[in-house]
C-alpha cells in the first residue's frame, strides 16, 4: 500500500475491529499493476489507483463485488477514503484525501447506572454516545415502529421516547441520551476516561 496512506488503512481497520466487524472481511487486495476497469464499456488506457497503491478491494469474491461489505463504507470514508459504489464497484476504497495523522471515530466507552457497570457495548462514536438496540432491550421495552425502519420506541418506568435509529456497521444503536431519559438518569461523561456515569433523578 501507498507508504503515505499506511496510517489511515490500519486507522479504519481498527475502527472496524473496535466494532466487532472485522470478521466481514475475508478477503482483500491492494497492489496491481494494471489500467482501470471499463466503466462504459471502452477500455481505460488510465492506470487503475490500485497500480499506486492507493485502493484496497474487499470481498471480491462474494458474488456482488464485494457488496457484503457495505455496513464498513461509511468509516473507510471517515478516513478520507472514495467508495467505488459510485461507479459501480462497491468492493472497491480508494483514497480520496491522505490523512496523516487520522484519529479514530470509533471508542468503546464504560457505562455504570447508579455506580453498578453495565455490559452495554456503548460507542463515542464520532463525537457523540450510542448505545446499541440489542443490548438496552434488558433495561427498558424497545419495539420497532411499522413502516419507520430508522426508529424505535423506548418504554420505561419514568418515561416513553421514540428514538432514532443510526446504524454503525450493521448494527442498529441509539444516543445514549436517549436511553438515559427513558431510564430517568442523568449522563456525566469523562472523556478522558471514557466513562459514562448515569445517576437515578430523585
Amino acid at each position: 500500500f501507498h507508504k503515505r496512506g499506511h496510517k489511515q488503512l490500519l486507522a479504519v481497520f481498527s475502527d472496524i475491529e473496535k466494532l466487532n466487524l472485522l470478521d466481514r472481511i475475508k478477503k482483500f487486495g491492494t497492489l496491481n499493476k494494471r489500467l482501470r476497469k471499463p466503466t462504459n464499456g471502452a477500455l481505460s488506457k488510465l492506470p487503475s489507483n490500485h497500480a499506486f497503491g492507493t485502493a484496497i478491494d474487499l470481498n471480491d469474491d462474494d458474488g456482488c463485488l464485494g457488496c457484503t461489505i457495505a455496513p464498513l463504507a461509511p468509516l473507510f470514508e471517515k478516513f478520507g477514503f472514495l467508495w467505488g459504489k459510485s461507479f459501480n464497484d462497491p468492493m472497491h476504497f480508494e483514497i480520496k484525501t491522505f490523512i496523516d495523522n487520522p484519529k479514530s471515530v470509533v471508542e468503546p466507552v464504560a457505562v455504570a447506572l447508579d455506580e453498578n457497570a453495565l455490559n452495554i457495548d456503548a460507542v463515542n462514536f464520532m463525537g457523540h454516545l450510542y448505545a446499541p438496540v440489542d443490548m438496552i432491550a434488558g433495561l427498558m421495552t424497545v419495539s420497532e415502529i411499522d413502516g419507520q425502519p430508522t426508529k424505535v420506541l423506548l418504554e420505561g418506568k419514568r418515561e416513553n421516547q421514540l428514538a432514532d435509529v443510526t446504524l454503525i456497521g450493521s448494527r442498529p444503536y441509539v444516543t445514549l441520551a436517549s436511553a438515559a431519559g427513558v431510564l430517568g438518569t442523568a449522563i456525566d461523561f469523562d472523556n478522558t476516561s471514557k466513562r459514562a456515569a448515569l445517576t437515578s433523578l430523585v
